[in-house]
């Protein structure tokens, strides 16, 4: 069974047979839980708690809201290696990871850090009909503001 605490110490995450749970500590009351996760071989909290990631024996990393227990986006994989291990940078927008091939990875996690990481790459913003052709039905927002 994997586990872990909130770094308030009030919540702790828990793998069970059909998915990852989140307790309040202090009462043991259930705060929320997502189904199929697969088995987790490590669960982290980032600094502030508010997300806690779940390192699966798939070689993905799923991320979690733990106020609504809301999946963050869709897992993301460590390719043909298994994580072993991952840590939250001190600030939360970044997760680094290290796979069973002994490889090095740094993840952005956080939305800001990641829409300005690809803005500086691109160039340049996507057009309203470009954000409809990629992001169908969302309003439009210009994301390299």
């Amino acid at each position: 069974m994997t586990l872990a605490f909130s770094p308030d110490g009030h919540t702790i995450a828990m793998h069970l047979p059909r998915g990852l749970a989140f307790f309040d500590v202090r009462t043991g009351e259930r705060k929320g839980s997502v189904s199929a996760i697969p088995d987790s071989d490590q669960i982290l909290f980032s600094p502030r708690g508010d997300v806690a990631a779940s390192i699966g024996g798939d070689r993905s990393v799923q991320l979690l809201d733990v106020a609504t227990s809301a999946r963050l986006g869709v897992p993301f994989a460590g390719g043909a290696s298994y994580f072993k291990s991952a840590a939250f940078d001190a600030s939360g927008t970044v997760i680094h990871t290290v796979d069973d091939a002994g490889v090095l990875r740094d993840v952005l996690v956080d939305p800001g850090r990641i829409a300005a990481t690809v803005c500086a790459r691109v160039g340049q913003t996507l057009t309203p009909a470009e954000w409809e052709r990629h992001l169908p039905g969302l309003p439009y927002r210009d994301p390299c503001p």
